[in-house]
């Protein structure tokens, strides 16, 4: 009798764990089912695709002028003007570092007022005309070439807090849209990531490429002496044409594909709300 009940015992916990086992197989596969399936809206959103895309032209735009500001100005500008380790160049660094931050605070207003879209757009059209110009007037006059780069300095890094806003309207939009009982943020962001983080590589690893392809190394390993801006050489010239290239080519691409976003009147629906958001991104 004892065995017997010992034996029902184990067999009922036996089937006890496999109907466990099969809950848990099921509301897995359920939670994958629906994270597919919420990944799928996502990505079949023109706006989505939209912002996400920009943003990756955004980007290459941003980590290049980061890591080669120093560089092009060592090249571009001769030495006479900005000495190397003198205040004047520690100086024209930090304006192109706070300058865009002084601008994104003063805009505050006028972002909430006319949109995050309208100002991204017109920073695009500064940043495409500025770029021709520098390439047909300033290649000979270096103080056109320090104004074109802090004006490029601001175009790009004033920009960046707006992706955050247009992704959080983008969230609101879908979620309104779906009917979502809560938005998807986390799922969006991820998303946005997983897409836009090779540009933080690629566009660096094309610069260093097109600028080795043209004596870089040499230039890195020799130090020319008298390579002070003025003598018309191809590493110089492939410099100045990066420098004013960059902001033309992929503004372009970033205008093409942001004129596809849709949501272009959102901050005339809830003012204080957009205020809040931008509060946030800054």
């Amino acid at each position: 009798m004892f065995a017997s009940s010992r034996v029902a015992q184990v067999q009922s916990f036996k089937h006890v764990t496999e109907i466990d086992n099969r809950r848990d197989l099921s509301s897995r596969t359920s939670h994958l089912s629906e994270g597919i399936r919420l990944t799928k809206q996502v990505l079949a959103a023109r706006d989505f695709w939209a912002v996400t895309l920009t943003n990756f032209f955004h980007t290459c735009r941003n980590v290049a002028h980061m890591n080669f500001a120093s560089i092009i100005t060592e090249a571009l500008i001769p030495r006479d003007i900005l000495p190397l380790g003198s205040w004047q160049l520690s100086a024209f660094y930090g304006l192109l570092t706070v300058v865009p931050q002084i601008v994104m605070i003063a805009s505050t207003r006028q972002i909430v007022k006319h949109g995050c879209y309208r100002l991204f757009m017109l920073s695009l059209y500064i940043s495409i005309i500025t770029g021709l110009f520098a390439y047909m007037f300033a290649s000979t006059h270096p103080y056109l070439v320090m104004a074109f780069m802090l004006i490029d300095s601001i175009a790009v890094h004033s920009l960046s807090p707006l992706m955050n806003i247009l992704f959080a309207d983008f969230i609101d939009d879908d979620m309104v849209r779906h009917n979502r009982p809560a938005p998807l943020s986390s799922l969006i962001f991820s998303l946005n990531a997983l897409i836009v983080k090779p540009a933080q590589s690629l566009s660096p690893m094309a610069i260093v490429y097109i600028l080795n392809q043209n004596g870089y190394l040499d230039y890195q390993a020799v130090k020319v002496q008298g390579y002070d801006g003025k003598t018309f050489d191809p590493l110089r010239d492939c410099m100045f044409t990066i420098l004013c290239a960059m902001p033309v080519l992929l503004g372009v691409l970033e205008l093409v594909v942001f004129r596809r976003y849709s949501l272009k009147d959102r901050h005339l629906s809830n003012l204080n709300s957009d205020m809040n958001k931008l509060v946030v991104a800054m």
